[in-house]
């Protein structure tokens, strides 16, 4: 097992150390991969990933006011010796969702999603499947080699408003 130091990290989309070395036709893959699968859950009616952004606008256009827009201020980052709470649960969950085919890892779901999008799609979550599977088997391995480390930080938003007239039930 290769431990990568920090400053070989490269861009932003490499999601750890153990994967800094990526080629850039995979990164685009699973980038590419990735906004499909938003797109087809939009479609299949189970919600937009991706509402933070345009939420503020569509709160406005609903007759909110006094709008308020937070950004989450918390990453769970990992790092040897991993003996933080946080850090041991965040991998322990990735180590059960992996064994159980289910978050990240929910290959039935990804499927149904792309089954309502136009075109083909049948090899896509394989190809997916494939990288996503490798990448995760790199990260747990050096997790066990203890040579893992990334700042695990992620875009999270809060957005709050004030209907007028809510509190009076109108």
């Amino acid at each position: 097992m290769l431990c990568v130091e920090p400053n070989d990290l490269m861009g932003s989309l490499v999601k750890s150390n153990p994967t800094s070395e990526r080629s850039v036709a995979d990164i685009v893959a699973d980038v590419k991969f990735a906004l499909e699968l938003e797109r087809a859950k939009i479609a299949a009616g189970d919600g937009d990933s991706s509402v933070g952004d345009p939420l503020p606008g569509a709160m406005v256009a609903a007759g909110f006011e006094d709008l308020g827009v937070y950004l989450s201020d918390k990453a769970v980052p990992t790092y040897p010796p991993y003996a933080q709470d946080e850090q041991t649960t965040v991998i322990e969950t990735e180590r059960r969702w992996l064994a159980d085919e289910i978050g990240l890892y929910d290959w039935q779901r990804q499927r149904r999603y792309l089954s309502v999008l136009p075109g083909d799609h049948e090899d896509a979550p394989k190809a997916a499947r494939a990288r996503v599977s490798a990448e995760a088997d790199e990260r747990l391995a050096a997790l066990e080699a203890g040579c893992h480390h990334s700042a695990a930080g992620c875009l999270m938003y809060l957005v709050a408003g004030r209907k007028p007239g809510w509190a009076e039930g109108k």
